[in-house]
C-alpha cells in the first residue's frame, strides 16, 4: 500500500514497540450506576460494529480511586472488543475515542495506546480494522 502524501524513509517497527496494550479492568458492579454521572463505562455492548454506542446499555462511575486511573481513556486511544458468541465473528469490533478523561475501559476490551514519544496518527485504528489482522485475530 503507497500513500502519495508520504515523503520519508519507511520504517518496520513491532506493534509492540509503538503501541501499549492494557486490558480493561473488572470494575465491580455494585459501584455501577444508572444514571448519568461523571464517568461512563465503555463496556463490550458499547463498542457495536465498529460504533461507540453510548446509548446501548450505559452504565457509569463516580470516582475513580489511584489504580483505576490508569483505566481512563485519552482521545486518540483505540480499543477493541476481546470475546464474544462462540460461532460468531461478533467481537474484534474496534473504535477510536475523541476525547480526554471522559470514559473508563471496562473488562473484556483492550486499549491500544501510542506510546509517549511514538506518534501513529491513527494508524492502529486502520491495522485493527484491516480484514488480515482480523482474520488473524478471529482464528
Amino acid at each position: 500500500m503507497r500513500f502519495p502524501e508520504f515523503i520519508g524513509e519507511w520504517k518496520v517497527e513491532r506493534l509492540g514497540d509503538i503501541i501499549e496494550f492494557k486490558a480493561g479492568y473488572a470494575f465491580p458492579s455494585s459501584g455501577m450506576l444508572n444514571a448519568k454521572s461523571t464517568y461512563q463505562l465503555i463496556k463490550m455492548s458499547n463498542v457495536y460494529r465498529n460504533e461507540l454506542r453510548l446509548d446501548r446499555n450505559p452504565s457509569f462511575w463516580d470516582r475513580v480511586n489511584v489504580k483505576q486511573t490508569e483505566f481512563l481513556l485519552k482521545k486518540g486511544d483505540t480499543i477493541l472488543t476481546l470475546t464474544g458468541t462462540v460461532g460468531k465473528k461478533d467481537f474484534g469490533y474496534s473504535v477510536q475515542i475523541n476525547e480526554d478523561d471522559k470514559y473508563l475501559l471496562n473488562q473484556r476490551l483492550v486499549l491500544l495506546r501510542e506510546k509517549k514519544g511514538k506518534s501513529v496518527n491513527g494508524f492502529v485504528g486502520q491495522v485493527v480494522s484491516n480484514e488480515k489482522f482480523l482474520d488473524d485475530f478471529l482464528r
